[in-house]
């Protein structure tokens, strides 16, 4: 079998018989993660190694440390997964598994919640609507051509979003142009967004490039063209997996005098958080700069 005939058949007994199972227990759950984790790893060792180069670059580790550092990120990617079908199932059990550390901030007016494709970025996002901040409304990618993926991953995906609308009480705002006039209303009636700002650029209609661990990346730009609507407030966090739930932590509000500097600004406010946990960030192979030899194409929903 080649190898892309090993990632369809991979991918679709991943999603249709192995992902199901996770709404079990969280333990089977951690099993189905270190599980694909390991698959992943094996299937495609070209990313392995251009996030492996980039890990050693950024955050100056050896390679064996970079090496295990990704394998664990691909396990966070699939520990979310297998999360997010665990509280599908389990629903009453999500907003007490999640726990703020230190004070959080008050905020008053409209805002824009800043997060990574980092932990369980979803999960957070219902944290905030259920616990914090009713009103907000998350902007999203499309599933779409633009976002590909195989008929058992897509169909996840779907439930995923529709689960999360109802949960949330609010329907996702679509990362393309008709939905930015929704989400320029959300904010001049002081509302509240939330988004990932880590989002590849050759995936988007609008990007820039950016500083990030000391390199240029091309990212997509939406925060910006937001930002200049109504002086939103710029709110950066992330949530990191802990046993039995999961850790909120708030970065420094983003001054943002430019919308020119504000996605730059909201980088560096995650950057620390990142490099405390490397291995919940998802996107290590995946923003490189443009024209980098090493990119190659990612995918999230």
């Amino acid at each position: 079998m080649t190898r892309g005939g090993l990632r369809a058949a991979w991918d679709a007994f991943r999603y249709a018989r192995l992902l199901p199972r996770t709404a079990q227990s969280r333990r089977s759950g951690r099993a189905y993660a270190h599980l694909v984790g390991t698959v992943e790893a094996a299937l495609d060792p070209v990313r392995g190694r251009v996030a492996q180069r980039r890990l050693q670059r950024w955050l100056g580790v050896s390679s064996a440390a970079a090496r295990r550092t990704f394998r664990r990120s691909l396990v966070s990617e699939a520990q979310e997964e297998a999360d997010t079908v665990f509280f599908m199932a389990h629903e009453s059990d999500l907003r007490p598994a999640f726990r703020v550390v230190g004070r959080p901030p008050v905020i008053e007016g409209p805002t824009i919640y800043v997060s990574l494709h980092f932990g369980s970025p979803l999960l957070l996002y219902l944290h905030l609507a259920l616990a914090r901040v009713p009103d907000c409304r998350v902007i999203a990618r499309p599933l779409d051509v633009r976002n590909p993926m195989c008929a058992a991953k897509r169909a996840y995906a779907t439930r995923k979003v529709a689960w999360a609308e109802r949960v949330s009480g609010h329907p996702f705002l679509l990362a393309e142009r008709a939905s930015m006039f929704d989400a320029r209303a959300q904010l001049r009636r002081g509302g509240s967004l939330y988004m990932l700002v880590d989002v590849p650029g050759d995936v988007v209609d609008r990007s820039a490039t950016f500083p990030l661990f000391g390199e240029r990346v091309v990212l997509a730009n939406g925060l910006a063209t937001l930002a200049r609507i109504a002086t939103p407030h710029i709110q950066p966090l992330l949530t990191i997996p802990r046993a039995g739930g999961f850790d909120v932590h708030y970065g420094s509000l983003v001054s943002h005098a430019s919308d020119a500097s504000v996605v730059a600004d909201a980088l560096a406010a995650l950057v620390p958080m990142v490099a405390a946990a490397p291995q919940e960030w998802w996107f290590w192979p995946y923003v490189p700069p443009r024209l980098d030899a090493e990119a190659s194409p990612g995918g999230g929903t």
